[in-house]
């Protein structure tokens, strides 16, 4: 955040003072120099996250039929006891695009607004399924 917003008023300053296409310039610089940080970061090919929701027992059907028939994407259901209130709970994972969960997290918000919903980007992912890279690469067959 703090480079983002020194990024920000160095843009700010260089329209001042050169004129809004060296502003312009500065920021498409720093747009394709945050992209290529990421993709060497965290490689080119798509990238899949793991969606983790805790819900209410009504939302949660609500929202597994949701990822399921709208996304077409797996869910699995773990029983879970939180470790402060020792309420019992169900989790309801799922692993999907960066983009998807965006659209499980505005679902998830129309349904129960009191949810915990916690999304993780993954390293990696093999396995079937729409956008998982397989188990076993051709190259090691």
């Amino acid at each position: 955040k703090v480079l983002l917003g020194l990024d920000a008023c160095i843009i700010i300053a260089s329209g001042l003072f050169y004129g809004r296409n060296i502003a312009l310039y500065a920021l498409i610089t720093t747009v394709i120099s945050a992209k290529m940080t990421e993709a060497i970061l965290y490689g080119f090919e798509s990238r899949s996250v793991q969606v983790d929701v805790i819900c209410e027992r009504e939302p949660r059907e609500e929202l597994m039929r949701y990822i399921m028939e709208e996304l077409h994407r797996g869910v699995t259901v773990k029983e879970i006891t939180g470790g402060y209130t020792g309420t019992r709970r169900q989790l309801v994972t799922t692993l999907c695009s960066p983009r998807e969960s965006v659209l499980i997290r505005r679902r998830v918000a129309e349904l129960d607004p009191q949810a915990f919903l916690s999304i993780t980007r993954l390293e990696g992912v093999w396995g079937k399924g729409p956008g998982f890279s397989e188990l076993q690469d051709k190259e090691d067959a």
